[in-house]
């Protein structure tokens, strides 16, 4: 299914800071896809799950940026775009806070970097 049963509207309303993974072999990982569970709260099945506990792209976008390294104590080292930090980061064909929740799993990731060096480029159609 891909839901994330501590990632929703609940725990952030909480104030507790989550981290967003795949779940592999579970669920696919897939970043984009995931993003797209967390904001819409729906099933492979295309249903919706629990509709009270969906969140916004920022905090989805949050939970898989800064939610990992502040649980595995490397926000000093990762989770942000910030001199002296790793330089991992993805650049999107879309920009996800624009676009409609239901499309944000097929917005294609053209180019991953990870420690400021390019590790996959897709080459555009």
């Amino acid at each position: 299914m891909g839901l994330h049963p501590f990632i929703n509207g609940t725990s952030i309303d909480m104030g507790i800071r989550v981290a967003g993974h795949s779940d592999d072999p579970v669920s696919p990982a897939d970043a984009m896809l995931r993003l797209h569970d967390l904001v819409t709260w729906r099933g492979s099945d295309g249903k919706q799950y629990g509709p009270e506990q969906c969140i916004t792209v920022e905090e989805a976008i949050e939970a898989f940026t800064l939610g990992g390294p502040y649980a595995s104590f490397e926000e000093k080292s990762k989770g942000s775009i910030t001199p002296g930090k790793l330089a991992d980061f993805v650049v999107l064909g879309a920009d996800p806070l624009k676009a409609d929740p239901e499309t944000i799993k097929d917005i294609r990731v053209l180019q991953t970097w990870i420690d400021g060096k390019p590790v996959y480029d897709r080459k555009q159609p």
